[in-house]
Parts: structure tokens; C-alpha cells; sequence
């Protein structure tokens, strides 16, 4: 998908007020799309993913600052309100003109659990949209491994470790298999890379 003019518009400004959730947003599309390529994802399915995981986090541009930037840990009604960002990144982008559904599915459903405990629909296991399930996955690990205002990141051992413990309730197992094994082949290139020097 082509990025148009309101498109580049809303990245640009999360790029000036959110730098840190458009470095995240860079990181999930980029995990992503290596993701949907270790599951035989065609063409068109690694491109929604590439998009889906630029844009899945465009809604906190609405979210208050107070909110998005707390240190401590968010009251009820704070949370209620964090937990609006899918649809109202799904509302910024039908807005900017984009009406792909499969985009627009893909990040309203990419924080659903398999478990059915996930927003905003509580949707389970088969009926959250495939693609959903892998922006879950790379959302999920870029934002444990990075360091935010209320927390440190953790390393990458306790971040597979955590994909691993939430494996079918939070996660889509097959997903986060095939994860662990992009990790584990990019660990292993470095290792030889290194090794050749």
C-alpha cells in the first residue's frame, strides 16, 4: 500500500510529538513483515502487515499527553481510555482516505488476546483476523524490550521468555513459534558473522 499525502501527514506529526511510539511503530511494521515472511505470507498479506504496523499505534495521537506520558500506573478510566487508541487509529486513517478493510481490521484487533481478555471486542483465538495476531507478536516484543517512562526494558532472554509463558492465552502459539525462530536465525547469522572476523 501507498502512503498518501495524510498518511505522511500523521506520521510526521507522531514523529514530532510521540518520537518514541514512532520508533516503536518503524520497529512493529519492520518485525512484522519478517514475521509474515517466516509464515509464507504472500505479497499482498506482508504489505498490509508493513502498513498495519506503521499505523497500529496513530491513535494516540488522540490519547491525552497526561495519559500517554504518566509515569505511574494508569487509574481505571485512564486505562479505558488508553485502550480506545485501535479505534481511534482505525478513525485517523479512514479519515486520511485509507479504506483497505484488511488494514483497518488488522489494527483495530491487534490488542485481542487468544484468550478472549483483550479489547476492544474481546475477541478469541479464530475470530481475531490472522494478520492481527502478528502485529500482536512484534507490538508485544518491541514494547517489552524497550525502555519506557514508568519502566526499564527487559533483555532479550526475558522477552522470549515472556512470549513463551503467554503462548496460547495472550498469543497465537503458532505465531510466537515462528517468532522465536526469527530470533533464534538472527542470533545465529551474528554469531557467524562475528566468527568470520
Amino acid at each position: 500500500m501507498d502512503l498518501n499525502k495524510e498518511t505522511f501527514r500523521l506520521l510526521y506529526k507522531l514523529k514530532q510529538i510521540h518520537p518514541h511510539t514512532y520508533a516503536h511503530s518503524i520497529n512493529v511494521s519492520n518485525h512484522s513483515v519478517i514475521l509474515g515472511k517466516k509464515l509464507n505470507l504472500n505479497v499482498h498479506d506482508l504489505e498490509i502487515l508493513q502498513f498495519a504496523g506503521l499505523f497500529h499505534d496513530i491513535g494516540k495521537l488522540k490519547i491525552p499527553e497526561s495519559i500517554l506520558k504518566k509515569p505511574g500506573k494508569l487509574t481505571d478510566e485512564e486505562f479505558e481510555e488508553m485502550k480506545k487508541h485501535p479505534i481511534y487509529s482505525v478513525e485517523l486513517l479512514k479519515a486520511a482516505g485509507i479504506m483497505n478493510v484488511d488494514v483497518l481490521k488488522t489494527i483495530l484487533y491487534h490488542h485481542e488476546r487468544a484468550d478472549g481478555k483483550g479489547y476492544p471486542k474481546g475477541l478469541q483465538r479464530n475470530t481475531i483476523p490472522y494478520l492481527s495476531k502478528i502485529i500482536t507478536v512484534a507490538d508485544s516484543f518491541d514494547a517489552m524490550t524497550s525502555n519506557r517512562c514508568y519502566r526499564k526494558g527487559l533483555n532479550l532472554e526475558q522477552a522470549k521468555q515472556e512470549l513463551i509463558n503467554g503462548r496460547g492465552s495472550q498469543f497465537d502459539s503458532e505465531v510466537v513459534t515462528a517468532f522465536l525462530e526469527t530470533i533464534e536465525e538472527k542470533e545465529k547469522k551474528i554469531v557467524e558473522t562475528v566468527g568470520e572476523r
